[in-house]
C-alpha cells in the first residue's frame, strides 16, 4: 500500500467505514469525534484511553452537549465503547467496525499483530456486523471523498 500523502504525517481510518456505507449513516459531528478518537488511539498506541470533556472540546471544537450526543451515536453504531469516570472523564475503547466487538490481540507499534487462527475466524455461523455494499450504492457526504 502506498502513501498518497508523501511525507505528510497521517493516521489510519478503517476502510470499512466507507466500503460498507457506515460513513453515510453518521452525522458530521459524529465523524469528527470518531476521527479525533482514532487520532488519539494512534498517537497513544492504545485502543482504550481516557479523555476529559475539555480534551474533546479542544480537539474537536464542539460543545459538551454536542460531544455527548455524538458519543452516544458512536456507541449505538458500535464503533466505540465508553465508561464514565469522575470529573468529566470517559474511557473510550475503539471497537472493530466490522463486528462491533473489541479488537483481539495487542497493539504493537510498527508491526502487524498476528491473532491465533481459532480466535480470528470466530464461529462459522456468525454474520458480520456491517454488510458490504456495492460501490454504486455508496453516496456518502457530498464532496467528502471526491477528488
Amino acid at each position: 500500500m502506498s502513501n498518497p500523502l508523501g511525507d505528510c504525517p497521517f493516521f489510519l481510518v478503517p476502510q470499512v467505514l466507507v466500503d460498507c456505507g457506515m460513513v453515510k449513516k453518521l452525522q458530521p459531528m459524529q465523524v469528527v469525534l470518531y476521527l479525533f478518537l482514532l487520532y488519539v488511539a494512534q498517537r497513544r498506541s492504545k485502543r482504550s484511553f481516557v479523555l476529559t470533556d475539555s480534551e474533546i472540546r479542544e480537539g474537536c471544537g464542539v460543545a459538551p452537549r454536542t460531544s455527548r450526543d455524538a458519543r452516544t451515536k458512536l456507541v449505538e453504531h458500535r464503533l466505540i465503547q465508553i465508561s464514565k469516570g469522575c470529573g468529566g472523564k470517559f474511557e473510550y475503547t475503539i471497537l472493530d467496525p466490522r463486528t462491533g466487538n473489541v479488537f483481539l490481540g495487542e497493539v504493537k507499534r510498527g508491526k502487524s499483530v498476528r491473532v491465533p487462527k481459532e480466535m480470528a475466524s470466530g464461529p462459522a455461523e456468525e454474520e458480520p456486523f456491517i454488510t458490504p455494499i456495492k460501490d454504486s450504492d455508496v453516496r456518502g457526504l457530498p464532496g467528502l471523498f471526491n477528488h
